[in-house]
Protein backbone atom coordinates (compact mmCIF):
# COMPACT_ATOMS: atom_id res chain seq x y z
CA UNK A 1 0.00 0.00 0.00
CA UNK A 2 2.52 2.62 1.20
CA UNK A 3 6.29 2.11 1.02
CA UNK A 4 8.59 4.86 2.26
CA UNK A 5 12.30 4.23 1.73
CA UNK A 6 15.07 6.40 3.15
CA UNK A 7 13.16 9.66 2.73
CA UNK A 8 15.05 12.83 3.56
CA UNK A 9 13.43 16.27 3.52
CA UNK A 10 15.45 19.37 4.25
CA UNK A 11 14.36 23.00 4.58
CA UNK A 12 17.20 25.54 4.40
CA UNK A 13 19.81 23.05 5.64
CA UNK A 14 17.50 21.82 8.45
CA UNK A 15 16.66 18.10 8.12
CA UNK A 16 13.01 17.53 9.01
CA UNK A 17 12.89 13.90 7.86
CA UNK A 18 16.12 11.97 8.35
CA UNK A 19 16.28 8.86 6.18
CA UNK A 20 12.80 7.73 7.23
CA UNK A 21 11.57 4.30 6.12
CA UNK A 22 8.24 2.60 6.84
CA UNK A 23 5.60 0.40 5.25
CA UNK A 24 1.83 0.55 5.74
CA UNK A 25 -0.18 -2.45 4.58
CA UNK A 26 -3.76 -2.51 3.23
CA UNK A 27 -6.46 -2.23 5.92
CA UNK A 28 -4.06 -0.89 8.53
CA UNK A 29 -5.31 2.10 10.51
CA UNK A 30 -2.31 4.07 11.64
CA UNK A 31 -1.99 6.88 14.17
CA UNK A 32 0.96 9.12 13.32
CA UNK A 33 1.80 10.94 16.54
CA UNK A 34 4.48 13.29 17.87
CA UNK A 35 5.07 16.83 19.05
CA UNK A 36 4.85 19.93 16.85
CA UNK A 37 7.79 20.06 14.46
CA UNK A 38 8.52 16.32 14.61
CA UNK A 39 7.84 15.85 10.87
CA UNK A 40 4.24 14.52 10.73
CA UNK A 41 2.87 17.08 8.28
CA UNK A 42 6.08 17.05 6.25
CA UNK A 43 5.83 13.28 5.83
CA UNK A 44 2.20 13.54 4.73
CA UNK A 45 3.06 16.25 2.19
CA UNK A 46 5.80 14.01 0.82
CA UNK A 47 3.34 11.11 0.57
CA UNK A 48 1.00 13.30 -1.46
CA UNK A 49 3.79 14.54 -3.73
CA UNK A 50 3.45 18.12 -2.51
CA UNK A 51 7.15 18.34 -1.56
CA UNK A 52 10.29 17.32 -3.35
CA UNK A 53 12.38 14.91 -1.30
CA UNK A 54 15.26 12.47 -1.41
CA UNK A 55 14.44 8.77 -1.30
CA UNK A 56 11.45 6.87 -2.67
CA UNK A 57 7.73 6.63 -1.92
CA UNK A 58 5.32 4.18 -3.54
CA UNK A 59 1.56 4.21 -2.99
CA UNK A 60 -0.52 1.48 -4.62
CA UNK A 61 2.73 0.50 -6.39
CA UNK A 62 2.84 3.93 -8.06
CA UNK A 63 5.95 6.05 -7.59
CA UNK A 64 4.72 9.30 -6.10
CA UNK A 65 7.39 11.28 -7.97
CA UNK A 66 6.59 10.01 -11.46
CA UNK A 67 3.05 8.60 -11.15
CA UNK A 68 1.48 10.97 -8.64
CA UNK A 69 -1.79 11.46 -10.53
CA UNK A 70 -2.46 7.72 -10.65
CA UNK A 71 -1.84 7.30 -6.91
CA UNK A 72 -4.00 10.26 -5.89
CA UNK A 73 -7.07 8.77 -7.58
CA UNK A 74 -7.37 6.35 -4.65
CA UNK A 75 -6.54 8.80 -1.84
CA UNK A 76 -8.79 11.16 0.11
CA UNK A 77 -6.96 13.84 2.08
CA UNK A 78 -8.03 16.29 4.75
CA UNK A 79 -5.35 18.88 5.63
CA UNK A 80 -4.69 20.43 9.01
CA UNK A 81 -5.18 23.93 7.58
CA UNK A 82 -8.01 24.27 5.02
CA UNK A 83 -6.92 25.96 1.77
CA UNK A 84 -8.17 29.46 0.93
CA UNK A 85 -10.36 28.37 -1.97
CA UNK A 86 -12.42 31.01 -3.77
CA UNK A 87 -14.93 28.46 -5.08
CA UNK A 88 -18.37 28.27 -3.51
CA UNK A 89 -19.36 25.29 -1.38
CA UNK A 90 -21.60 24.02 -4.18
CA UNK A 91 -18.81 24.30 -6.75
CA UNK A 92 -16.41 22.36 -4.51
CA UNK A 93 -18.97 19.60 -3.97
CA UNK A 94 -19.68 19.26 -7.70
CA UNK A 95 -16.00 19.34 -8.60
CA UNK A 96 -15.15 16.70 -5.99
CA UNK A 97 -17.97 14.50 -7.26
CA UNK A 98 -16.85 14.79 -10.89
CA UNK A 99 -13.15 14.23 -10.24
CA UNK A 100 -13.62 11.32 -7.84
CA UNK A 101 -16.52 9.62 -9.60
CA UNK A 102 -19.23 9.42 -6.95
CA UNK A 103 -22.65 11.13 -6.59
CA UNK A 104 -22.53 14.61 -5.06
CA UNK A 105 -25.69 13.73 -3.12
CA UNK A 106 -23.66 11.37 -0.90
CA UNK A 107 -21.82 14.32 0.67
CA UNK A 108 -24.90 15.98 2.18
CA UNK A 109 -25.89 13.28 4.72
CA UNK A 110 -22.32 13.07 6.03
CA UNK A 111 -22.15 16.86 6.34
CA UNK A 112 -25.49 16.96 8.16
CA UNK A 113 -24.31 14.41 10.72
CA UNK A 114 -21.33 16.69 11.39
CA UNK A 115 -23.68 19.66 11.83
CA UNK A 116 -23.20 21.35 8.45
CA UNK A 117 -26.31 22.15 6.41
CA UNK A 118 -25.02 22.40 2.83
CA UNK A 119 -28.32 23.83 1.54
CA UNK A 120 -27.73 26.95 3.65
CA UNK A 121 -24.16 27.59 2.49
CA UNK A 122 -24.05 26.22 -1.05
CA UNK A 123 -23.52 29.67 -2.63
CA UNK A 124 -21.02 30.91 -0.02
CA UNK A 125 -17.32 31.03 -0.99
CA UNK A 126 -15.36 28.38 0.87
CA UNK A 127 -12.87 30.94 2.16
CA UNK A 128 -15.71 32.81 3.90
CA UNK A 129 -16.73 29.85 6.05
CA UNK A 130 -15.66 29.51 9.66
CA UNK A 131 -12.77 27.18 10.43
CA UNK A 132 -15.14 24.55 11.78
CA UNK A 133 -17.44 24.69 8.75
CA UNK A 134 -14.49 24.35 6.38
CA UNK A 135 -13.27 21.29 8.24
CA UNK A 136 -16.71 19.70 8.27
CA UNK A 137 -17.07 20.15 4.51
CA UNK A 138 -13.63 18.72 3.75
CA UNK A 139 -14.26 15.74 6.04
CA UNK A 140 -17.68 15.12 4.45
CA UNK A 141 -16.18 15.19 0.94
CA UNK A 142 -13.40 12.80 1.97
CA UNK A 143 -15.58 10.28 3.82
CA UNK A 144 -18.37 10.27 1.22
CA UNK A 145 -15.83 9.04 -1.35
CA UNK A 146 -15.17 5.84 0.65
CA UNK A 147 -11.55 5.93 -0.54
CA UNK A 148 -9.07 3.06 -0.48
CA UNK A 149 -6.65 5.27 1.47
CA UNK A 150 -7.73 8.04 3.84
CA UNK A 151 -5.07 10.50 5.01
CA UNK A 152 -6.02 13.14 7.58
CA UNK A 153 -3.73 15.67 9.24
CA UNK A 154 -5.20 16.80 12.59
CA UNK A 155 -8.72 16.49 11.12
CA UNK A 156 -10.60 17.19 14.36
CA UNK A 157 -8.61 20.29 15.34
CA UNK A 158 -11.32 22.83 14.40
CA UNK A 159 -14.36 20.76 15.31
CA UNK A 160 -16.70 21.51 18.19
CA UNK A 161 -17.12 18.71 20.79
CA UNK A 162 -20.34 17.37 19.27
CA UNK A 163 -18.94 17.28 15.74
CA UNK A 164 -15.73 15.73 17.06
CA UNK A 165 -17.69 12.83 18.57
CA UNK A 166 -19.65 12.32 15.33
CA UNK A 167 -16.45 12.45 13.30
CA UNK A 168 -14.85 9.56 15.17
CA UNK A 169 -18.10 7.61 14.92
CA UNK A 170 -18.01 8.12 11.15
CA UNK A 171 -14.44 6.84 11.00
CA UNK A 172 -15.48 3.69 12.84
CA UNK A 173 -18.24 3.11 10.28
CA UNK A 174 -15.95 3.12 7.23
CA UNK A 175 -15.51 -0.19 5.37
CA UNK A 176 -12.91 -2.53 6.87
CA UNK A 177 -10.84 -2.39 3.68
CA UNK A 178 -10.23 1.34 4.14
CA UNK A 179 -6.61 2.07 5.03
CA UNK A 180 -6.14 5.12 7.28
CA UNK A 181 -3.25 7.37 8.24
CA UNK A 182 -4.31 9.92 10.88
CA UNK A 183 -2.29 12.49 12.80
CA UNK A 184 -3.49 13.91 16.09
CA UNK A 185 -2.16 15.64 19.20
CA UNK A 186 -4.94 14.05 21.24
CA UNK A 187 -3.97 10.41 20.82
CA UNK A 188 -6.62 9.29 23.32
CA UNK A 189 -9.27 10.09 20.69
CA UNK A 190 -7.81 7.49 18.33
CA UNK A 191 -8.05 4.58 20.76
CA UNK A 192 -10.40 1.94 19.43
CA UNK A 193 -9.99 3.23 15.86
CA UNK A 194 -6.35 2.64 14.97
CA UNK A 195 -4.51 -0.68 14.77
CA UNK A 196 -0.96 0.72 14.78
CA UNK A 197 0.90 3.67 16.29
CA UNK A 198 3.93 5.36 14.73
CA UNK A 199 5.61 8.14 16.71
CA UNK A 200 7.99 10.61 15.13
CA UNK A 201 10.54 12.68 17.01
CA UNK A 202 12.97 15.03 15.24
CA UNK A 203 12.38 13.38 11.89
CA UNK A 204 12.92 9.74 12.92
CA UNK A 205 10.59 6.95 14.05
CA UNK A 206 10.86 6.40 17.80
CA UNK A 207 7.95 3.98 18.17
CA UNK A 208 6.19 1.66 15.73
CA UNK A 209 3.85 -0.77 17.42
CA UNK A 210 0.66 -2.70 16.79
CA UNK A 211 -2.40 -1.99 18.93
CA UNK A 212 -4.04 -5.31 19.69
CA UNK A 213 -7.81 -5.46 19.81
CA UNK A 214 -8.92 -4.07 23.15
CA UNK A 215 -5.39 -2.92 24.08
CA UNK A 216 -5.39 0.87 24.08
CA UNK A 217 -2.65 1.35 26.69
CA UNK A 218 -0.15 2.39 24.04
CA UNK A 219 -2.38 5.39 23.36
CA UNK A 220 -4.11 6.17 26.62
CA UNK A 221 -2.10 4.53 29.40
CA UNK A 222 0.25 6.22 31.84
CA UNK A 223 3.53 5.28 33.49
CA UNK A 224 5.06 6.41 36.77
CA UNK A 225 8.77 7.24 36.72
CA UNK A 226 11.17 7.75 39.63
CA UNK A 227 14.55 9.03 38.53
CA UNK A 228 17.65 9.39 40.72
CA UNK A 229 20.60 11.45 39.45
CA UNK A 230 24.25 11.80 40.44
CA UNK A 231 24.06 15.53 39.76
CA UNK A 232 21.51 17.94 38.31
CA UNK A 233 22.71 20.27 35.51
CA UNK A 234 20.43 23.24 34.82
CA UNK A 235 19.62 21.91 31.33
CA UNK A 236 18.45 18.55 32.75
CA UNK A 237 16.37 20.26 35.43
CA UNK A 238 14.68 22.39 32.77
CA UNK A 239 13.78 19.33 30.68
CA UNK A 240 12.40 17.45 33.70
CA UNK A 241 10.22 20.43 34.55
CA UNK A 242 8.97 20.50 30.94
CA UNK A 243 7.87 16.89 31.47
CA UNK A 244 6.08 18.07 34.68
CA UNK A 245 8.43 16.10 36.94
CA UNK A 246 8.90 17.35 40.50
CA UNK A 247 11.94 17.09 42.77
CA UNK A 248 11.45 14.77 45.79
CA UNK A 249 14.45 15.87 47.88
CA UNK A 250 16.26 19.03 48.91
CA UNK A 251 19.28 18.34 46.67
CA UNK A 252 17.00 17.86 43.63
CA UNK A 253 18.63 14.55 42.76
CA UNK A 254 15.44 12.48 42.99
CA UNK A 255 12.57 13.31 40.61
CA UNK A 256 9.15 11.79 40.04
CA UNK A 257 6.59 12.22 37.29
CA UNK A 258 3.90 10.68 35.09
CA UNK A 259 4.51 9.82 31.44
CA UNK A 260 1.78 9.15 28.88
CA UNK A 261 2.41 5.76 27.28
CA UNK A 262 2.33 7.32 23.82
CA UNK A 263 5.29 9.49 24.87
CA UNK A 264 7.30 6.73 26.54
CA UNK A 265 9.71 6.05 23.70
CA UNK A 266 10.47 9.74 23.33
CA UNK A 267 11.10 9.95 27.08
CA UNK A 268 13.39 6.90 26.97
CA UNK A 269 15.33 8.54 24.15
CA UNK A 270 15.77 11.57 26.41
CA UNK A 271 17.08 9.38 29.23
CA UNK A 272 19.76 7.84 27.00
CA UNK A 273 21.31 11.28 26.60
CA UNK A 274 21.70 11.49 30.40
CA UNK A 275 23.21 8.02 30.93
CA UNK A 276 26.36 9.46 32.50
CA UNK A 277 24.49 11.18 35.34
CA UNK A 278 21.68 8.69 36.04
CA UNK A 279 21.94 6.71 39.27
CA UNK A 280 18.73 4.71 38.83
CA UNK A 281 15.41 4.67 36.93
CA UNK A 282 12.18 2.98 37.98
CA UNK A 283 9.31 3.05 35.48
CA UNK A 284 6.03 1.19 35.98
CA UNK A 285 2.64 1.23 34.28
CA UNK A 286 -0.09 2.65 36.48
CA UNK A 287 -3.09 2.32 34.15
Amino acid sequence: MIKVQKVVKTFKAVSVLKGLSLEIKPRERVALVGQNGCGKTTLIRCLLGLYRFEGDIEIFKSNIKSEREEALKKIAFVPQTPPALKNTVGEIINLTSELCGFPASEIDPVARRLGLDISKCSSIPFKSLSGGMKQKLLIACALARKPQLLIMDEPSANLDPQARAVFFKLLSELPEETTMLLTSHRVDELSGIVSRVIELDAGVITIDDIVESGDTNILTGEQSCVLELKRIPDSVQAVLQEWSFTAQDRDQLKWEGIIASADSFRFHATLTRWSGIIESVNIRRIK
